[in-house]
């Protein structure tokens, strides 16, 4: 993921090892260019010779994020918001197709606008909305915003969405489902299943029923 702009890119492995990664890397430094920092977490992949060898060959600095504070890592979340996207797009379907689903998850992904730079990804990389179907002959603004503007927007959004973000918020109280309330009832996660459902139901609430696994729907 580009952390400027938030564009994510995302490839099909059976495989996290160095070299899947750095050939995947390699294929988007040779279409977008190659940064100066890249950011990773700190699994053996990326303390390995072979990681090593390529970061010198691409002159790039490497930061690492804290262990055991996934917050750190701005990729998780785009990690999160692919797997949903993934489970929205299969639902019904076989999850062994999950590959071919995944260009139209970042489509989305990338058409979307952002709660920190109130822009969608397309827009803040290449000053452009990506066109949808049936989409090409709407007019195309004029005024093309100048990119070190653009780029001192985007920075202030995000200054006032972390102030925000991270102020100390009331604690909403959790809901407790009434006898014939219908609630979702949250499914358990399988290894196996990694996109199926989260949520189960709707279901008519009990009077066993008031543990924090349901939602209700409203």
């Amino acid at each position: 993921m580009d952390i400027h702009s938030r564009w994510t890119e995302t490839q099909a492995a059976t495989s996290t090892r160095a070299e899947v990664i750095i050939r995947f890397l390699d294929t988007i430094f040779q279409r977008f260019g190659y940064p100066m920092v890249i950011l990773t977490d700190n699994g053996p992949q990326f303390t390995s010779v072979t990681w090593d060898s390529a970061l010198r060959r691409w002159q790039s600095l490497h930061w690492t994020t804290p262990i055991y504070h996934l917050r750190a890592n701005p990729v998780e979340r785009r990690n999160q918001e692919s797997k949903k996207g993934l489970r929205l797009q299969l639902e019904g379907k076989t999850p062994e197709r999950s590959d071919e689903k995944l260009n139209q998850v970042l489509f989305n992904l990338r058409s979307r606008q952002n709660a920190a730079t109130k822009l969608s990804p397309a827009k803040a990389l290449f000053e452009y909305e990506l066109r949808r179907p049936g989409e090409w002959w709407d007019p195309i603004p004029e005024e093309v915003q100048p990119q070190p503007q653009r780029t001192r927007a985007i920075h202030a959004n995000e200054r006032r969405y972390r102030e925000q973000r991270y102020a100390r918020p009331d604690v909403p109280m959790p809901i407790q489902p009434k006898v014939g309330d219908l609630v979702m009832v949250r499914g358990r996660y399988s290894p196996g299943r990694p996109f199926a459902p989260r949520w189960m139901g709707p279901y008519g609430a009990t009077q066993d029923q008031t543990c924090p696994c349901l939602s209700n729907p409203r």
